[in-house]
């Protein structure tokens, strides 16, 4: 597999959250995301204030942004966020991930009686009627420790080595999956739709012998 390869089928995750609030946290998990072997193999991070800024002024940059993405890490803290169109930027981070059927990880700061301002709080009360699960954090470190469990939940150990079979091959089709792997029909079926939801790959067509190719995506 060629380097250039490689980067294009990594998981692109993007982090969300109030920037000057929880910027420690943010670079925690940038520092997770580039260092840790499994997930510098397998993710690249993805932060809107790294990015320069557009030579034209643009409101939706950072939904362009998350658009390209295929994971999405929400963090809550005590800051709503300046609101734009009645939301905040984070908040129609959230929706827009939601729309587009991102799997979705949430990170809170604090205990229960942790403060918030009433627009937060109620933004939190949302994710929550959503039905996400969340974990906690009270230091910038901690608030990385539950990525690397949602990376491997989204893309298992199989999932992992059909691609990297696709990838070395140029494609690959159901039945290939099922002899490799010994699966039956659906569990082969089920990993490269997961695969192609995940962007890693795609189905130019239909039926019984549909090749699935890698999907080499845009930086």
């Amino acid at each position: 597999m060629s380097t250039d390869t490689a980067v294009n089928l990594k998981l692109r995750v993007f982090i969300s959250s109030v920037q000057k609030e929880l910027e420690e946290e943010r670079m925690q998990l940038r520092i997770l995301l580039t260092s840790d072997p499994f997930l510098l193999r397998y993710t690249v991070p993805k932060l809107f204030e790294k990015y320069p800024a557009p030579l034209r002024p643009d409101k939706k940059a950072h939904l362009k942004l998350l658009e390209k993405c295929q994971l999405y890490v929400l963090l809550i803290g005590k800051e709503y966020g300046s609101d734009s169109g009645g939301k905040s930027a984070t908040h129609h981070e959230y929706d827009f991930a939601q729309e587009h059927r991102l799997p979705t990880l949430v990170c809170v700061k604090g205990d229960s009686g942790f403060k918030r301002n009433d627009a937060e709080a109620e933004f939190f009360e949302h994710v929550k009627a959503d039905g996400h699960t969340y974990s906690r954090f009270k230091a910038p470190a901690s608030a990385a420790a539950d990525l690397p469990k949602s990376v491997v939940e989204e893309l298992n150990k199989r999932q992992r080595a059909i691609l990297e079979l696709a990838v070395s091959t140029g494609s690959v089709t159901n039945r290939q999956v099922q002899e490799e792997f010994r699966v039956v029909r659906d569990t082969a079926h089920r990993d490269l739709v997961i695969l192609c939801e995940l962007g890693l790959l795609q189905q130019p067509g239909k039926g019984r012998a549909t090749l699935y190719t890698p999907k080499s995506r845009e930086s």
